[in-house]
């Protein structure tokens, strides 16, 4: 087969590869399941006991993000008290001090917000909402205000679920945490690598049949 055929060939395989990646896998859909019966015990800050069996209304079964929600399910129903801490950021864009959106559920503080800034630090959207967090039997529904505005399709770069009960007014507390973090690398990157993957084993198909 001569290179005026391999060439198309190959532009045609990255074409379709990148086209399905563009419809079946992105951002917006995120899934996360965290280990259960992990809860750290805490006292004065330090670590005291881990993979504890305790308090199932603090222990994160699982995330769940699409266009306009995060959903967080326990092991049992959240307590919604003033010893109970339910607390979910994420990052977008890759700027942590810029551009996210959190929640708070704990009894006196439920509140939802979205803070965006754009490339020179001015402020697109600073809102927040009051009550705006749904539970509904052993899920947290949290809700990512301003969605629309979110560029990127909303690829999260660390996003943190953090969940505590405290013990009275000292500091002892337990916890579950559930984080997702991209890290340095570039989101894509190994569907990228796929794509040259492929690209090259096509290649090297097609020059070991020319030469028999």
């Amino acid at each position: 087969m001569n290179k005026k055929i391999l060439v198309p060939i190959i532009i045609s395989i990255i074409s379709i590869l990148l086209v399905f990646n563009t419809t079946c896998v992105n951002g917006v859909n995120l899934s996360l399941v965290d280990e259960t019966q992990d809860i750290i015990h805490m006292i004065d800050g330090v670590t005291s006991a881990t993979n504890q069996a305790v308090l199932p209304e603090i222990d994160i079964v699982s995330l769940e993000m699409n266009e306009s929600t995060v959903a967080v399910t326990f092991l049992d129903t959240p307590v919604l008290s003033i010893n109970n801490f339910y607390d979910f950021i994420v990052y977008w864009n890759g700027d942590q001090n810029g551009n996210f959106t959190d929640g708070h559920w704990n009894q006196g503080n439920i509140i939802s917000q979205t803070y965006l800034v754009n490339s020179t630090g001015d402020i697109i959207v600073s809102t927040k909402a009051n009550d705006s967090i749904a539970i509904i039997g052993y899920t947290l529904y949290y809700p990512i205000l301003n969605a629309s505005l979110i560029v990127t399709d909303l690829d999260p770069i660390n996003m943190i679920m953090d969940a505590r009960q405290r013990d009275g007014t000292g500091p002892d507390f337990y916890q579950d945490t559930l984080e997702y973090n991209t890290g340095e690398s570039v989101p894509g990157f190994t569907f990228v690598a796929s794509i040259i993957g492929v690209a090259t084993l096509v290649v090297t198909v097609i020059f070991s049949r020319k030469k028999h």
